[in-house]
């Protein structure tokens, strides 16, 4: 059996808008999670980043999370990084604007939740569209500004054994 091993880089973040700069006594700490494990194998010959993260069914600290994600994406561009956790977002089958035609002929379309009212967020949204959707709007800006896709709904689901 082959090994795994990693470190683990938590990500503190801050509300700057609250007062302080980050890490004085007036900011506060956002509630929404994220870490990050650098896993290296001998196996593979690059380290790869799994950042896991939860986003709580809260509109405050949003942007600043979903920034603070983006400026922690920092690795050589030839190591994956994944990210695996909870947008509780609505992104319906919107497809992420960086893919171009010619490389969605090789990855599958997502074939998400195609209720209309799942759809996220106009693309000048702001926090007064429903919460979900518009964590959804922002789950695609920061998949467009690091052109990442998301995997969800885009592989076929076996149907199920009896």
């Amino acid at each position: 059996m082959k090994s795994l091993s990693g470190v683990v880089n938590k990500c503190k973040c801050m509300d700057k808008r609250r007062g302080g700069h980050g890490h004085g006594s007036r900011s506060l700490p956002i509630l929404h999670q994220a870490v990050t494990w650098s896993l290296t194998s001998p196996l593979y010959n690059d380290t790869i980043h799994l950042t896991g993260f939860y986003i709580i069914l809260d509109e405050n600290q949003l942007q600043e999370f979903f920034d603070t994600l983006i400026a922690h994406f920092n690795h050589p561009p030839h190591e994956p990084h994944i990210y695996a956790g909870d947008f509780n977002a609505y992104t319906a089958e919107e497809q992420e604007n960086h893919v171009t035609p010619q490389e969605l002929r090789t990855i599958l379309r997502r074939s998400a939740d195609i209720n209309p009212a799942h759809s996220p967020g106009p693309p000048l949204t702001s926090a007064t569209v429903p919460a979900a959707n518009y964590r959804g709007r922002l789950l695609l800006n920061m998949m467009n500004f690091l052109q990442f896709i998301i995997t969800n709904g885009r592989f076929p689901v076996p149907p199920p054994t009896l």
